[in-house]
């Protein structure tokens, strides 16, 4: 691993990757210190298992459905632009759903604000950085997932003491001060606009094959999304929720590293192909979890076998891009991943059991497996 670091340094970084990376990481901070613990908050004072996941549909439902609209934002205003609005409604959104029994607001419009900024905020900055990646795409996609995750071995854990300790506030405050702060790396370039005319028809008879894919790696996401409730209907801590999820961010801090240079190196197909296997496994294992111990084994293991997933298919993802139309690529992409999302949510809301959706995830990682397998 101290290799691959090294490989990595030794070829020097673009200064807007670089600027990519350092915003990323000080955002993902800012998340992790609170919004880990959003849906056990909301259970806490007051809202049912139903609402709370219904509070989860409407976030991914707003940001499927706005993703083609921030298109037209990215072309009018920058990618820049796209991103510091993304990041004000997002203070909205933390601000109204912790004053929400101050202030009486409703749950679906506070979820609405996020699926807001999230449609604003993840089709630019991808953008931005498949356009950057370079030659060593396996790499420089490596480095963007695990950069940020560096902040999430602390961040979650860090969270879970200052709001037990002294309440949500003052873990907002740091939260909101680490949003506005990862602004500032972005203002060092110049910006970017999207001028080339978008055809969203023409990308869907080229990538077709990927659609069942995106949806796929959608629906594993749905499972990472439900485990703060997973791990809080088990143990009944905000603790337990910070420690899991750190050490699930622990091993997808390095590991993203060691999986772009493989990446690089070979087949991209083989790797997902293993990836799903792997998925299934984890999941199936998750099912069987009971103790503490074994919760945090399994988060390490998740944290690698989405890594696994991620890497090598948002560098295959990237490229194909680059060759077929960035923008519907990438916009598209985020429009598959969620729908997966709400499927995963939906079966929860209808079924009120986090199991039903585990085990649609390791039937859907099998199906994921062969795909790749035979492809």
């Amino acid at each position: 691993m101290v290799v691959l670091i090294l490989d990595f340094l030794h070829h020097p970084v673009e200064p807007e990757l670089a600027e990519i990376y350092l915003h990323r990481f000080l955002r993902v901070f800012a998340f992790g210190l609170i919004n880990v613990f959003v849906p056990v908050y909301l259970l806490k004072i007051g809202f049912s298992f139903q609402q709370v996941l219904s509070y989860l549909l409407i976030q991914y439902l707003t940001f499927m459905a706005f993703t083609p609209t921030s298109v037209v934002f990215e072309q009018k205003k920058g990618i820049r632009n796209a991103i510091t609005w993304s990041t004000f409604i997002l203070l909205a959104a933390f601000f109204t759903l912790f004053t929400i029994n101050n202030y009486h607001w409703p749950i679906q419009f506070i979820a609405f604000l996020f699926g807001i900024q999230w449609a604003l905020y993840w089709t630019p900055i991808n953008i931005n950085f498949a356009r950057n990646a370079g030659k060593r795409t396996g790499v420089r996609v490596g480095a963007y997932f695990s950069i940020p995750r560096i902040s999430l071995i602390i961040a979650p854990v860090l969270g879970a003491y200052l709001i037990s300790f002294y309440g949500f506030n003052l873990a907002l405050a740091f939260a909101f001060f680490t949003l506005v702060l990862s602004l500032v790396p972005l203002f060092f370039s110049k910006d970017f606009k999207i001028v080339k005319r978008v055809s969203f028809k023409i990308f869907f008879k080229r990538q077709e094959r990927y659609f069942l894919m995106f949806f796929i790696q959608g629906l594993i996401d749905s499972g990472v999304i439900l485990w703060p409730l997973f791990v809080y209907f088990a143990f009944s801590t905000y603790s337990s929720i910070g420690w899991t999820v750190s050490a699930r961010f622990l091993i997808s801090t390095l590991f993203p590293l060691f999986i772009g240079f493989l990446t690089d190196k070979i087949s991209k197909k083989s790797l997902l192909a293993v990836a799903g296997l792997f998925n299934a496994l984890v999941w199936l294992l998750v099912i069987k979890a009971t103790t503490f111990l074994e919760f945090i084994v399994l988060s390490l293991a998740l944290g690698a076998s989405l890594m696994l997933i991620n890497v090598p298919f948002f560098a295959l993802a990237s490229k194909k891009a680059l060759k077929e139309g960035l923008v519907e690529t990438i916009a598209l992409r985020e429009m598959l991943l969620n729908a997966g999302r709400i499927f995963g949510i939906i079966i929860a809301i209808l079924t009120l059991n986090l199991y039903h959706v585990f085990i649609l995830i390791i039937i859907s990682s099998l199906v994921f497996s062969f795909y790749w397998l035979k492809s």
